[in-house]
This record gives C-alpha cells, structure tokens and sequence, in this order.
C-alpha cells in the first residue's frame, strides 16, 4: 500500500515510484523522517507554485544612476488619480523615481539624516482627490508629500515630532506614535494631523514593551465595520481596539490583549488577504489564527525552523521587511544576514502556504510598483522578479539553485529497497546541465556545483512581449525532460538533489520518478 502522494507501476522487472515534485515547500518544522514525500529539505531559489516548482525571476537594473552611492533603505509609492508615483529614499534624500531612467530629486528645503522612513497614505476631507503621502523615521522632521514638486515639512502637535516612529491611517484618522513609548497620538477625522491628542496604551494590564506598528485587521476581508485597529508591541503584545473615535469611549473599545512571539522589526509585517502576518522570532503567525487560539500558538508552520533560526542570528540587524508580491503570489520577508550587505529572502505562496528561500538577491528593501517587485541596492533600484538572470551590473550572474526534496520509504517504512535509477521530470528551455543526487536513509548528501546556461537572445527584452507569449510561457519554448540518472543505492528512504547554477533558461520541477527493483512489498 503506498503512501499518500505515491504512485508505483510495473516496469518489466522492476517498479516505477512516482510522487510530485517538492511542491509542499522548504520543511523546517518536521523530522528528516516525518517529512511527507512533496516537501523538501532545501529548496534555495526554486518557487512552489501550484502543482510544480519553478525558477525564481531574476533582476535587473531599473534605477542606475543619479540618486547617489549610498544604501537605499527605504521604497514607496504614492496613487494620484491614475497616476502611481514611485519614490526611494537614499544618500539622505527623497527621489522621485517614477521614471527610472530620469530621477528626480524632492528633497527640497528637508534636511534628512537617517533614510529609515515609515509612511502611509491620507486624503484629507477637504481634498479628497489629493491624496498625501506622510512620513517618520524617528529622528528628522517629518514630511509629506503630494506627488508633485519637493517634499515639505510636517509639524503636528502634541508628540514631539522628530520622535514619530511610525504612522498609519484607521477608519479616516491619522495615528502615530513615538519611539520607546508605548501611547500613540491620532488627529482629528479626515484630517492630516494639525493637533494629536495621546491616547496611553501604558495604562492597559499586562502589556509589555514599546510600541512597535499599527495595522489594520479585518474580519471580512475588506474595509468596513469589522475592522480592528491593531497596536504590536517589541515585546509580542498585541492590544486590538475597536471603533472609530479614541476620544470617545462610547465609540472605541478594547477588543482583547494578546501575547505572541516578539516580532523583528517595525517592517516585519503584511496585510495578506484580509489577515495580519507578522514575522516573529519563532513563527510566522497570521493575527487570526493567534487570536482564535488566545495568542497561543499549538501549529507551527513548515517555516518555523527557518525563522527561528535566522531570528536567533540576525534577530538585531536592520532590514526585516515583509510584503506581498500579488502578481507573483508570493509573501517576501527579507533577511538581514549583514545589514546594507548581505540579504536572503524566505517566500511563502499565498495559495498552498507552501516556502521556499531566495538567495542572491541582496536588497535593503522591498517595494511593489504598478505590480512589479522593486529592490534597493546601493545606488541602484533593481526590478525584481523577472527574466532569466541576476543582471546587477551588466553582466549576467547565474541563479542558484539548490534544491533536496524530502526523503520518501516509497509506502515501506523499515523496507529495504533497492533503487537502480531516478527521473526528475523536469520542464526546460534548452538542455539543462545539472547535478542529479541520491541521498539514502537519511543522509545529507550535496550535488557538485555545475553551470548551465541558455541562448541570452532568446529572452525578450522585459514588457515588451504580451503577457504569457513570450517567455513567461513555457508551454512556447520549453520541453519536458525525462531522462533517467543512473543513480543507485539501498536502503529503506531515498531523496533526490538537484544542484546547478543557472542562467538564461527556464525550469520546472514537476515530479519524480524511482526505478525500484522489486523485491518483496514495497
């Protein structure tokens, strides 16, 4: 009897084991031996989209000069009308970078130290087509900014403002709040913020910590009534208010006080689908599901191990970001292995929940613009997600990948098999040079690392095709590969590798196919 996701047929004397490719996604979580057979141990630069696992985009230059040689560490955008207005703060200024090729520079009169800016998007009442963008960082005079001309100061009152850490707009209010404090300010109904008046979350029962961020939850996936303002403390307390008005306790209550793992950074969070993700130092935790179980946290995702892992070594560096990727489907936390140098990225599909992790793609920050993925380098705004090749400066780098699924006892635990060949069913543009593993009864085993690389000219140039014609499609240029590798061992689990750096080519990971010598059940 096979396992779940096994199918065996007769192949003359032998068997043909066949289970999907590591489609479940990176597993942190699991023993080497409780793994399900689509999961996989490492799976570095390969996506597991639905049904199959596919080679992640590569990047390219978007913005390459005239915005200074210093980190980019912040991106944002800005909706006028039809307009979407693209932004990145750098070399203590803000540059317009709508048009990639010609920025502009907006800091006007502002004087900016630190280029660490959080912000959100308010329309005023009494302008409701001209929406403001409202920026923090802590320690400069905050600016807004209307898409045109130069950004300019802004001075509410009440907090002291070159304390303002955070910003975030609520049911047509704007809150803020103030580094190494736990009270926030909001300003009057659709209005930008003239007075603040505090509202002291220091007074609610056993919260801990500083203010960290303010989001937005929802019960039923969109703006509306259901709607609960969300306070997220450093130290993993998170108070849910509900309501309209913090001045008025007939219009503003106190919904619950929870207690989750301490979350990474003032970034470290995302609206996915009507819900809250947050990245914390041992899970990453959807506010539903923390919230139904009272901030305890019985079901630990594959990702955990990951997480906790990197939070243990970077936990301190700057640089955690979360965001979603909607074109791509694709949940993106950026991890500081070094900040403003070293970078790798763990990508949940927002359909199957299932991970992965990116490496090479060494950014300070994320950004979505008119739905492409955007990266801040140093003194560059790379386009991220596309083509075939890693293109920082010119000159093609290859993707790596690397990639082990999980072992599978092919419905035979305790049996010894005896495996002869195995056949990752793979879909290619051109031949694929790789390096092909068997790991036996749960060994490690790594591929040697080998170049492959296709034909440049045959990747059209990015947004010049239509959309699914050119190489997005591969169904046009790409070929299913069914060669068998002579790869043999005996034992009771098997796993198969893939190794290879890439570039220029295409590649899907479908299934994987076991020639087993039969030799009682299996």
């Amino acid at each position: 009897m096979a396992e779940a996701g096994i199918a065996v047929q007769r192949a003359g004397t032998a068997q043909i084991v066949s289970t999907a490719g590591p489609i479940g996604g990176w597993n942190t979580r699991d023993a080497i031996d409780g793994m399900a057979a689509e999961d996989a141990i490492q799976l570095d630069n390969l996506f597991p989209a639905v049904g199959k696992c596919e080679l992640r985009g590569g990047y390219e230059d978007y913005v390459s000069s005239g915005i200074g040689s210093d980190n980019v560490e912040t991106l944002g955008t800005l909706v006028v009308g039809s307009t979407e207005h693209f932004w990145c703060a750098t070399d203590a200024k803000i540059y317009e970078i709508t048009n990639g090729g010609s920025p502009a520079d907006r800091t006007g009169a502002a004087t900016i130290t630190v280029d660490r800016w959080q912000w959100t998007v308010f329309a005023d009442s009494t302008a409701p087509t001209a929406p403001t963008l409202l920026l923090v960082n802590g320690t400069d005079q905050p600016l807004k900014w209307t898409g045109s001309g130069n950004v300019a100061s802004w001075s509410p009152t009440g907090p002291t403002v070159t304390s303002l850490i955070g910003v975030h707009v609520f049911k047509n209010r704007v809150y803020a709040w103030e580094k190494s404090g736990r009270d926030f300010w909001f300003g009057a109904l659709g209005a930008i913020p003239g007075s603040m008046t505090r509202f002291p979350l220091s007074g609610i029962r056993g919260a801990q910590g500083n203010l960290l961020f303010m989001a937005t939850w929802t019960r039923d996936g969109g703006a509306g009534p259901d709607d609960y303002a969300v306070f997220v403390t450093d130290a993993g307390t998170v108070i849910v208010y509900a309501g309209t008005d913090p001045s008025n306790a007939a219009a503003w209550s106190l919904v619950g006080v929870y207690q989750i793992p301490r979350p990474l950074g003032i970034r470290a969070w995302a609206n996915v689908l009507g819900d809250l993700l947050i990245a914390t130092e041992s899970d990453y935790v959807l506010l539903s599901e923390a919230l139904a179980k009272a901030g305890v946290m019985t079901e630990a995702t594959k990702m955990a191990g990951a997480i906790t892992a990197a939070a243990a070594l970077y936990r301190s560096n700057y640089g955690w970001q979360v965001l979603v990727h909607p074109r791509g489907q694709k949940i993106i936390c950026n991890v500081p292995l070094q900040t403003n140098a070293q970078y790798h990225q763990h990508v949940i599909n927002t359909q199957t929940r299932a991970g992965c992790r990116f490496t090479g793609w060494d950014f300070r920050c994320f950004a979505v613009f008119n739905g492409n993925l955007y990266g801040g380098g140093t003194g560059k705004v790379y386009r991220c997600d596309e083509g075939r090749v890693d293109d920082a400066t010119g000159a093609a780098v290859a993707i790596q990948v690397r990639a082990k699924q999980a072992f599978t006892a092919m419905g035979a635990p305790g049996h010894v098999k005896r495996v002869t060949a195995v056949r990752p069913l793979l879909r290619v543009s051109e031949t694929l040079t790789a390096t092909y593993t068997l790991a036996v009864d749960y060994a490690d085993k790594d591929g040697v690392t080998v170049a492959s690389s296709g034909s440049a000219s045959s990747s059209p140039a990015w947004d010049d095709p239509l959309w699914d014609v050119a190489y997005w499609s591969l169904e046009a240029q790409a070929a299913v590969q069914r060669k068998w590798r002579m790869l043999g061992g005996r034992g009771a689990a098997f796993s198969v590798g893939i190794t290879v750096d890439i570039k220029n080519q295409a590649l899907e990971w479908l299934s994987t196919d076991y020639l087993v010598e039969a030799a009682g059940r299996i």
